[in-house]
């Protein structure tokens, strides 16, 4: 690349980190990693994972989010930034790399990293996001590799990869098609043999191992009762196939126009750039696999699909046999073309709310929480989406009610009572409750007891919470037997038509109560 071109693409790059500093930056803590860096939190204070606060999440997560815990406490940053700053180098890191090993070939050929720059506000920091940030260099790494070309830190950026890529079970069948590829592709098993391949395999073996270093309760409690009782209720949580093809529509349109752009280039492609249009189209339709197996719909399980999906549109949108008019032009046309799936302007506004019930119920409920709770207060929002509510609950310093992050068994125990939504639901009393049923009142029951918390928060109409719509969680309780135990000491203080909040009583009722 001559030394003008590289001066340019540097200080291209420069006020793109400046952009997505100022403009695309989430200077906030989705859902889901406000409930790791809790659990995180809780964790450096001494709970034991699946023991002392419950979750159906692998570990590592959890690990992970002990660097910005660690940040909060050590160093006094606030969790917002404690948060993001990490998930920021990572991005530039992983950034800094794609580009050195696409540089050699244009100045549009680097522009395969802007989908790491424009990062998804909904996924911001979750495992999706950290996998396919990892993924992107890996991934020229490999086809940089295929050409027989030399290149340094190829362990570090594979033992990176598949650190991440043991964040969920589905990631690494990303990186298995992928190799499938190659392999194909040169018909030699010795590719599995390079560096870079070893250390991501290496990682998901030393993964797997490290449980047989945990303590036995801790052992036990993922292994014979987390796991068994998510692969049994799992489903609860999923889409139609209908649903999944409404949550990826946007995607599959792209997946159509970029194939129809390589079909228009194809020809004037030579055997490298095909090789790379076989890869990252691979990689894309790989990606897009992990959305299907995990079958929620949630948009941000796209990410490691839409990287590899975006790395190929600005590649066939810069291509070396086009003059730099027609590169310029099909380089907006990407950026235009990636906007309606990625949505930075979202970013840039800040998280906005959509409109319907489940975000009335939201602001219902977090309303409830800044009127009746101060910072140590403990609250219990009995649904398996609490998750939600995390932001506000770390953000603020509310204690978790009871162990559960989210009470996530409520959803699984529903997979056995499939009714028809049009009759009333069949609760059971505790007596008729399976063991494990039990088990998960008996907990609830003692947590309440020990903790006191502050505030009980019910759900009546379920819109978004994995339950039938005819489920009412109040009535779930009371029907346990719950509910005798605890109406002397909570009162009823706020109510709308999908939600119920109580509050503890004072002192003096309390202990009478007691």
């Amino acid at each position: 690349m001559p030394a003008s071109i590289k001066r340019i693409t540097y200080t291209f790059f420069g006020f793109a980190a400046l952009g997505t500093l100022f403009f695309f930056f989430p200077y906030r803590i989705g859902s889901n990693q406000s409930l790791y860096l809790k659990i995180a939190e809780l964790m450096m204070a001494g709970a034991r994972p699946y023991v002392d606060v419950l979750d159906f999440n692998p570990p590592l997560i959890y690990y992970l989010s002990c660097i910005p815990i660690a940040l909060h406490r050590f160093l006094g940053l606030e969790y917002v930034p404690a948060f993001v700053l990490p998930v920021f180098l990572l991005i530039w890191f992983c950034a800094a790399r794609t580009f050195k090993l696409t540089q050699a070939a244009s100045l549009e050929c680097s522009l395969f990293i802007l989908p790491l720059l424009l990062v998804s506000t909904k996924g911001y920091g979750d495992r999706d996001h950290l996998f396919a940030v990892t993924l992107m260099p890996y991934i020229f790494l490999r086809l940089r590799k295929l050409n027989s070309q030399t290149v340094s830190g190829g362990t570090w950026l594979g033992g990176l990869c598949g650190l991440m890529a043991a964040l969920k079970p589905y990631f690494i069948l990303q990186v298995i098609l992928l190799e499938s590829y190659f392999i194909f592709k040169t018909r030699k098993l010795k590719q599995l043999l390079q560096p870079e391949v070893v250390a991501v395999f290496s990682l998901q073996v030393l993964y797997v191992a490290h449980f047989f270093l945990l303590t036995r309760e801790i052992r036990q409690a993922f292994f014979f009762e987390i796991v068994p009782m998510t692969i049994a209720g799992y489903s609860s949580m999923g889409k139609t196939a209908w649903g999944l093809f409404e949550s990826a529509r946007i995607f599959l349109a792209q997946l159509l126009a970029v194939a129809a752009l390589a079909y228009w280039r194809w020809g004037s492609l030579g055997s490298k750039e095909k090789d790379v249009c076989h890869v990252l189209f691979v990689a894309a339709l790989a990606g897009f696999s992990g959305f299907l197996l995990q079958f929620k719909g949630w948009d941000y399980h796209l990410i490691p699909a839409r990287y590899p999906l975006f790395a190929l549109l600005f590649y066939l949108a810069s291509g070396t046999s086009m003059n730099w008019r027609k590169r310029i032009l099909s380089v907006i046309c990407a950026v235009l073309f990636l906007i309606p799936g990625w949505r930075p302007t979202e970013a840039m506004l800040g998280f906005s709310v959509p409109q319907n019930s489940f975000w009335d119920t939201y602001r219902f409920v977090d309303r409830n929480m800044s009127t009746y709770l101060k910072q140590g207060d403990r609250i219990a929002i009995f649904s398996p989406t609490t998750m939600f509510y995390y932001p506000p609950i770390l953000l603020r310093g509310y204690e978790l009610g009871t162990r559960y992050s989210t009470y996530y068994p409520l959803a699984f125990f529903n997979n056995r009572y499939l009714t028809d939504q049009t009759r009333p639901y069949p609760y059971k009393t505790y007596s008729v409750m399976p063991t494990d049923e039990k088990i998960f009142i008996d907990r609830i029951r003692e947590d309440v007891a020990t903790n006191k918390p502050m505030l009980l928060v019910f759900p009546i109409v379920q819109t978004e919470t994995y339950l039938p719509g005819n489920f009412n969680v109040f009535k779930y309780f009371e029907t346990a037997g719950l509910w005798a135990e605890w109406q002397d000491r909570y009162e009823l203080v706020e109510t709308d038509n999908d939600v119920l909040v109580y509050r503890r009583r004072t002192i003096s009722t309390d202990n009478k109560s007691n």
